[in-house]
């Protein structure tokens, strides 16, 4: 999974990923493993993030989800796109408490605004938990 921190639209990537060195300057995305055995997947790493003192209603998170198929016979199998979760910070931003977000199969531009999202082909959840 990436994670990358934007301003109204995937475009406008921000410099607000903490790398994994001490000292390296920031970065535009994150990336972490994420096990999907069970119902809920979970993350293997942390990510910090730097956020703005303000944060305006376009500031938001948006997770690329990946799937590598391990059990191909290829000496560096390549990763296929999912789909695609944005997290609005603004609605967000005193996570205290786990988040559901849907997945969405196509990065459309404003794909944050209302008219957009109720025309979004989304993944099913319980398809996707059965394969």
């Amino acid at each position: 999974m990436i994670v990358t921190f934007a301003n109204t639209h995937w475009r406008s990537l921000i410099l607000a990923m903490y790398p994994g060195d001490d000292g390296a300057v920031l970065q535009k995305w994150a990336h972490t493993q994420v096990y999907v055995g069970s119902r809920m997947a979970c993350c293997h790493d942390e990510i910090k993030i730097f956020l703005p003192a303000i944060l305006s209603p376009q500031h938001h998170l948006l997770f690329t989800l990946f799937h590598v198929d391990l059990q191909t016979k290829q000496e560096a199998p390549k990763p296929v796109i999912v789909g695609y979760a944005a997290l609005p910070l603004s609605t967000h931003a005193q996570l205290h408490s786990e988040v559901s977000l849907p997945i969405f199969r196509e990065l459309v531009p404003h794909y944050l605004q209302d008219s957009i999202k109720e025309g979004l082909d989304y993944l099913e959840v319980e398809k996707m938990s059965s394969d």
